[in-house]
């Protein structure tokens, strides 16, 4: 999931990493666009972000997605070593939500490892999409979704393949599955994970512990550039979809 727009103000800053001094690092693997590490921080280009958000290659709910009917379904891997956890489920689901999308057309699906309910997402996929095909009826394509959606095709999750299903999500969330922030969140940054931010210099009153002489120093060595402003517009925060089917060739 890639940069979009800012839109949410009023996020204090904080350092990139934690609340506080324990974990101001200096390290960290950083690579050049031939794969090779290198040691200083990059920049994000604006004109390359704002290409992201025109072209769609971020997923929001300005394109497709706000009427295609979508089944999430996520292998709960958060207790693993792995990049795919179920945080981004949410933070796609509030990118939707943010952008005027109805919530129902986005389902969430969460098994545990081992559990496989894929065959259970396409009969639920195929009875949705057949209902939405014999639906005659004056509406929009996201009216469509949102009326024709079967029960099946519901939120929910199993804890293990022999298991009930949980229907409510946020029960699965609060129980079983978990959710844990990513570096962004808890450095201030908005939920959906789509702003890539403007910085600022670093004041010590808006952090919640307090610095030693040292430690501070050490935090703007660290973010010599300054640290997330999340209450500023992101980065190439006016720029919009231009809309599906673009061409990048010389014609159209």
């Amino acid at each position: 999931m890639g940069p979009r727009r800012s839109v949410r103000r009023g996020r204090r800053r904080r350092c990139g990493t934690r609340r506080g001094p324990p974990l101001l690092r200096r390290g960290g693997l950083r690579l050049r666009t031939d794969g090779k590490p290198q040691a200083e921080r990059s920049l994000p280009d604006p004109r390359a972000i704002a290409r992201v958000v025109e072209t769609g290659l971020s997923a929001a709910g300005t394109g497709g997605l706000a009427y295609t009917p979508t089944i999430d379904l996520r292998t709960y891997t958060d207790t693993f070593p792995d990049i795919h956890t179920s945080y981004w489920s949410v933070a796609l689901h509030d990118r939707l939500v943010g952008d005027g999308v109805d919530p129902r057309i986005h389902v969430r699906w969460i098994v545990a490892p081992g559990v496989n309910r894929q065959g259970e997402a396409l009969d639920a996929m195929e009875a949705w999409l057949s209902a939405i095909e014999a639906d005659h009826r004056r509406a929009t394509p996201a009216e469509l979704a949102v009326r024709n959606r079967p029960p099946a095709a519901s939120d929910g999750c199993w804890t293990s393949a022999t298991a009930s299903k949980i229907s409510d999500i946020e029960a699965c969330y609060a129980g079983p599955f978990p959710i844990a922030a990513d570096p962004r969140i808890v450095a201030g940054g908005p939920v959906a994970s789509d702003v890539v931010c403007q910085t600022a210099p670093p004041e010590p009153e808006e952090y919640e512990v307090t610095f030693n002489a040292e430690q501070w120093s050490r935090l703007e060595a660290i973010f010599p550039r300054g640290v997330c402003d999340w209450s500023a517009p992101g980065v190439a925060a006016d720029a919009r979809f231009a809309g599906p089917w673009q061409s990048y060739g010389s014609t159209p």
